[in-house]
């Protein structure tokens, strides 16, 4: 179902097709307009490419995410046969089973954000570099750097990684296993695109304000400050794979294996000490971290003690097959509520082209794809001034209150009803389907909703 953080980067991506600007549509009145620079423009540039060839709706958003999700797991396979040395065999198909069936990396396939295209680009870095090294081929160097600034360009949260990778080369060019060109054909195309985009911004001081500033410049929005610093929160569907690789690396130093020698495996544990040192995560972002864990494993794995290596496989491979088991019975159980057709008819039925509605995430691409105009009712400024603008400035006409989101922003519509006369004009009844336990109850939930009007 869409949701919050996808539909604001979907409709930044909306407006860089139609305008060429990355304005958030979906909360431009609140935000005064202003284009948002924090992520870097990759993203809204290639699901813009993806509305010009395939138009505008849920899966043509989400399809970059899962192409490049696929190119992660390609890239791991990669980056793993060049790390142990050895050619493909029955493990390497057993790890993309793995790979592919993860509660976390399945889920990041398809959510809309812009966190695997970013680790694509990294993880594509530190495998052009690891052949830069090995075969001292300089002109590998500067794609290394132009994937990091696209990496970062994408979202500068993995820049904890790009301290990690930047601690390596600083590493081995001491100890005279690079050269001075060597790192500066490196630095020099992260300076170039990175130093561009500071420019589009507006120099280097409307870029601190663009980091440091209040986000929706409205006083309620925290700085970037917000988003750093240690929270150490771990998704529940990470705990096997967290367990295994710490009993991995544990087994891997106390048996010396030489891969924890190798720097790649210093940049893995680096990136994922930094991340929770780093990173206040809510949930979506250890996926940048899920890759270090998995290929520690992989790297390990020749040295480990073969019934105990086996023994773990067997255990994760269980647990994500069967979880992933589980999602794809309830997805299958819950599709017809599901179906963004129910969503595309209601709105077609019940709101004329042109019309401006209110709401929360649920309704965004069906009411956008209809030739209408939508924006959040509960989202950034403070609740009576988010009121006055939608009142008065947006003008909106209709709200969506969709089954999903009401019991959360209840209050919100209420204080909107209290100042302008809705009528209920409208209502989508949908039966809820049966929810799995342990398995995400948003999966479980529809397009029901109630639509009301703003009468004069």
């Amino acid at each position: 179902m869409p949701w919050y953080d996808e539909t604001f980067f979907a409709s930044m991506a909306h407006n860089y097709w139609l305008h060429g600007t990355l304005v958030p549509e979906i909360a431009a009145t609140v935000m005064h307009q202003n284009q948002v620079f924090i992520y870097g423009p990759v993203y809204c540039v290639l699901t813009g490419l993806s509305f010009d060839c395939f138009g505008f709706g849920v899966w043509q958003f989400r399809i970059v995410t899962m192409i490049f999700g696929l190119a992660v797991i390609l890239i791991m396979m990669l980056l793993k046969k060049r790390l142990v040395k050895q050619s493909w065999g029955t493990w390497d198909m057993v790890w993309v089973i793995i790979l592919l069936t993860d509660p976390f990396f399945n889920l990041s396939l398809h959510e809309g954000r812009m966190d695997l295209v970013a680790l694509f680009f990294m993880l594509m870095a530190i495998y052009s570099f690891l052949i830069a090294v090995e075969k001292s081929q300089n002109a590998l160097f500067v794609l290394v750097g132009i994937c990091v600034a696209l990496a970062v360009l994408t979202t500068p949260r993995l820049g904890f990684i790009v301290m990690a990778c930047g601690a390596a080369v600083i590493y081995l060019w001491v100890q005279q296993k690079l050269n001075f060109l060597q790192v500066v054909l490196l630095v020099l195309p992260i300076l170039v695109l990175y130093g561009s985009w500071i420019h589009f911004c507006g120099g280097l001081n409307s870029f601190i304000d663009v980091y440091f500033a209040h986000f929706d410049k409205s006083g309620t929005q925290d700085t970037v400050f917000n988003y750093i610093g240690a929270d150490f929160y771990i998704p529940r569907h990470e705990y096997l794979l967290i367990a295994f690789s710490i009993c991995i690396v544990v087994v891997g130093i106390l048996k010396k294996n030489h891969f924890l020698k190798h720097y790649f495996a210093w940049v893995a544990l680096g990136s994922i000490c930094l991340f929770y040192l780093l990173i206040k995560d809510w949930g979506p972002y250890s996926i940048f971290i899920l890759p270090f864990y998995y290929l520690l494993c992989m790297g390990l794995q020749k040295q480990s003690p073969p019934v105990f290596f086996k023994v773990c496989i067997a255990v994760l491979l269980a647990f994500n097959v069967g979880f992933f088991g589980l999602k794809l019975i309830q997805t299958m159980v819950s599709a017809s509520e599901r179906n963004p057709q129910i969503a595309y008819d209601f709105v077609r039925q019940h709101i004329p082209k042109g019309s401006k509605v209110i709401g929360d995430a649920t309704y965004y691409y069906a009411v956008v794809k209809h030739g209408a105009s939508y924006e959040y009712i509960d989202k950034y400024a403070t609740l009576n001034r988010r009121e006055e603008l939608l009142r008065t400035k947006y003008k909106y006409q209709y709200v969506i209150v969709s089954d999903i989101e009401k019991a959360r922003y209840v209050p919100t519509f209420n204080y909107f009803a209290s100042k302008s006369k809705l009528q209920l004009v409208a209502q989508l009844r949908v039966s809820p389907s049966v929810k799995i336990p342990l398995v995400s109850s948003f999966d479980a939930q529809g397009y029901a909703c109630r639509l009301y009007k703003v009468i004069d």
